[in-house]
């Protein structure tokens, strides 16, 4: 199963509509749409919705990159659209139809002549909030009043407050005080007697007097507060999830609020493993953990009983889910320059300057920013060297200016780092820096041979330099590196989880050959 025409939904289409599959040019399309905020991370709501199709006649490896997306409209607005995004797809829904039913003229550029292509809407993609929005109409299962007649009728009367008042003025309200629950648990006495009768988990069975022990999964108040202070206290990088710890309530022991589809990910995938290991026994939390990572690496959150149904539904996942869309969304964001008018600088660039971005980048990309390079020629002949490779050795021999600059923060191969002292005070944390490189090592202070080898660092972002040369720029980050190269400075447990202790620092600048610095592009 490569394809959606793979799946029983697809192969179910091609027996009930045969005249469509006569003819392979006929296009096959998807809908998705979810809501952006242009603005970032900018203290400014909104809410815009762009709305586009994917056309699933090509092959696995391009049908859902970007490239392959249309973008039919962006629905404008400081709020979703809710149900009026009926409106706005009132011309699409048209077109569909009109592609559906009479189908349009077209040009096969290959058998060199004119046909009438038609097209279906296969399904929409969509996560759960824009699923509410798109099928979840409050008159969908309004049969009698909607039934696919055309209306004549006039509009209903508009009544006033005291029309109202006379319709409802003999009804009886009585007033009934809602007994309040303790607890939501589905854990009682009830179903500890019913396990009783079952003749399961005898550990768990009630006594004489109704009492019963805990369940081994029971969070004590105790493991509920080390659980959500650690979910409160977690830092993430920039974008990559919501403020999560503001809907925590440490003192009242809940979680309150609404996450979005994302954040459930993070927090299933990323987060609860994390939390739970200290709060739960260690028996419960290595199941739980594992499950976490498994939906880790499937990349979506599912539930397992159904998963394989739906495969054998609709085909591939990835062919439905929406990270592709959530990617595409995330650089039409990055189109956004006109503050006063997203939706115009998204339909713009990405209608007339895509191409035209990509080329500057690649050349961007082409050009010799570092020294990487120049390690590789050091011991060739310099008289062989081009003119551009020996004015760089110059330009090195000869050091950089006597000016340089600092910043606090830099975007580096696609992620934004930012110094200790700019991340002191923000919910986010940036100043992570991973790299592995090249170490020597001695089996002990006796031995006299020398070993290399490759060692991950861990390490702080204290600084970043930006050096001038004479014809480039070399930026450097210098760190705090915990000292991973012993083993009392990374320890690995026994549920996976990697600790770093940077209580104990290497290359810390009092020793001659301490290297704190390391090149921006290696991190």
């Amino acid at each position: 199963m490569t394809h959606p025409r793979d799946s029983e939904a697809w192969k179910m289409f091609d027996l009930k509509n045969t005249s469509f599959v006569e003819d392979p040019r006929n296009i096959r399309l998807a809908l998705a749409t979810d809501g952006i905020n242009p603005y970032r991370s900018m203290n400014a709501n909104s809410s815009n919705w762009p709305v586009i199709l994917i056309p699933y006649n090509t092959p696995p490896w391009i049908c859902m990159k970007w490239t392959s997306f249309i973008l039919l409209m962006i629905i404008p607005g400081k709020k979703m659209p809710g149900n009026n995004i009926d409106v706005y797809l009132q011309p699409l829904i048209k077109e569909l139809k009109e592609l559906w039913n009479e189908g349009v003229d077209a040009y096969d550029s290959f058998e060199k002549k004119a046909f009438k292509l038609h097209a279906a809407l296969m399904w929409t993609i969509s996560d759960f909030p824009g699923l509410g929005i798109l099928s979840r109409h409050q008159f969908r299962l309004n049969s009698v009043r909607f039934n696919g007649e055309q209306e004549f009728r006039n509009p209903p009367k508009r009544l006033s407050g005291l029309d109202i008042l006379e319709q409802v003025k003999d009804i009886n309200v009585t007033l009934v005080e809602k007994k309040r629950q303790n607890t939501k648990s589905k854990d009682h006495l009830n179903a500890r007697k019913d396990l009783k009768a079952l003749g399961c988990k005898q550990d768990i069975w009630p006594d004489e007097n109704g009492k019963y022990a805990s369940a081994i999964f029971t969070l004590t108040n105790k493991g509920k507060k080390a659980f959500l202070s650690t979910l409160k206290n977690i830092s993430v990088l920039d974008g990559y999830s919501s403020n999560i710890s503001r809907c925590i309530d440490v003192d009242n022991l809940k979680i309150n609020g609404m996450l979005k589809s994302h954040d459930n990910h993070i927090l299933i995938q990323q987060l609860l493993p994390l939390a739970m290991r200290t709060s739960l026994p260690s028996e419960v939390s290595a199941i739980l953990i594992e499950l976490c990572s498994f939906f880790r690496k499937l990349f979506m959150i599912h539930l397992v009983v159904y998963l394989v149904e739906e495969v054998k539904l609709g085909g591939p996942v990835h062919y439905r889910w929406m990270y592709p869309i959530e990617r595409y969304l995330g650089q039409l964001k990055s189109y956004v320059r006109n503050k006063a008018q997203p939706e115009g600088s998204i339909a713009e660039v990405d209608n007339y300057l895509r191409d035209y971005r990509d080329i500057v980048k690649k050349r961007l990309r082409s050009r010799t920013r570092d020294t990487t390079e120049i390690d590789k020629k050091i011991c060739t002949n310099l008289n062989k060297l081009p003119d551009v490779d020996k004015n760089i050795l110059i330009s090195l021999s000869q050091g950089p200016y006597d000016q340089a600059r600092k910043f606090s923060s830099s975007d580096v191969n696609g992620y934004r780092f930012r110094t200790l002292a700019k991340d002191n005070g923000l919910k986010t944390q940036n100043s992570g820096v991973f790299g592995t490189f090249g170490t020597r090592s001695y089996s002990s202070s006796k031995d006299t041979r020398m070993n290399f080898g490759v060692v991950p660092y861990y390490g702080k972002l204290v600084d970043i330099i930006e050096l001038f040369y004479n014809g480039f720029i070399v930026l450097l980050f210098k760190c705090q590196w915990a000292n991973t190269t012993n083993p009392r400075g990374i320890k690995k447990d026994n549920l996976g989880f990697l600790s770093v202790n940077f209580t104990r620092l290497i290359h810390t600048g009092e020793h001659e050959d301490d290297e704190p610095y390391i090149k921006a592009s290696e991190a």
